[in-house]
């Protein structure tokens, strides 16, 4: 059948050359590379190959920033680790606190109580910041690579807690509280009573009350927000 489709063909190029070619110009043979041509089989869509359009996805790999550097740095000046992650607003209100607190605390411009005052909360703002800085680096690398939850509290959160219901309504607060406030009753008594002569003096001043404050936050920050979490990570054998 496919050979009576090439003579075919040949018979109608044969019969057509002379009507539409020039009656001068000499018959030419169509070979059969030339009518393989004119087959229906050459318009076929060629087969797709997926892996011949695969291209590569591009991967980003996120930033991550040291914990141990940032913390050094908040640790030799306050602000610093932040200015590390990038967070310049927190790290100048940082160091600004820090610079005015070390400022007033080490000049003579108010009386003994005042400087004290401010060279304690000093001292708690740089507890503070190695706290923030830890908290803010780990969110910053999206905590990866952590077994333990830390906790996340902000300044604010940490001021406000001592007047919160919910805070104070925890046994573990006003358990603690109570127990601290009678063993120092008890002792107390203990060394006043062997004492012949022994006289309570109450403290007059004014300021003093007030460093309970920031010494409150600087040590909740520092030690249950960063020390414990560190240690866990880091000598926790199961973790």
């Amino acid at each position: 059948m496919k050979n009576f489709n090439y003579a075919l063909t040949l018979a109608l190029l044969s019969y057509a050359l002379p009507i539409y070619g020039n009656d001068d110009m000499p018959e030419q043979e169509v070979s059969s590379n030339e009518i393989a041509l004119l087959e229906p089989t050459i318009f076929t869509p060629q087969p797709f190959f997926q892996e011949e359009m695969d291209l590569a996805v591009p991967t980003f790999t996120p930033q991550h920033k040291s914990s141990f550097l940032t913390v050094s740095l908040s640790a030799l000046c306050p602000g610093l680790g932040h200015a590390y992650l990038g967070e310049y607003k927190t790290a100048g209100s940082l160091f600004g606190s820090s610079a005015l607190f070390a400022t007033f605390g080490t000049n003579e411009i108010g009386g003994e109580d005042f400087r004290s005052s401010n060279l304690v909360a000093w001292q708690n703002t740089w507890f503070y910041s190695m706290y923030a800085a830890y908290r803010d680096v780990r969110a910053y690398n999206g905590d990866v690579g952590y077994s333990y939850k830390m906790p996340t509290e902000s300044l604010a959160d940490l001021a406000w807690a001592p007047f919160q219901w919910s805070v104070i309504k925890k046994p573990e607060v006003w358990g603690g509280f109570l127990g601290a406030l009678t063993v120092g009753a008890g002792i107390g008594y203990l060394i006043l009573s062997q004492r012949d002569n022994a006289e309570l003096k109450l403290s007059t001043s004014s300021t003093f009350p007030l460093l309970a404050f920031p010494v409150g936050i600087g040590e909740e920050s520092f030690f249950r927000g960063f020390l414990q979490p560190m240690l866990a990570e880091r000598v926790t054998p199961w973790g």
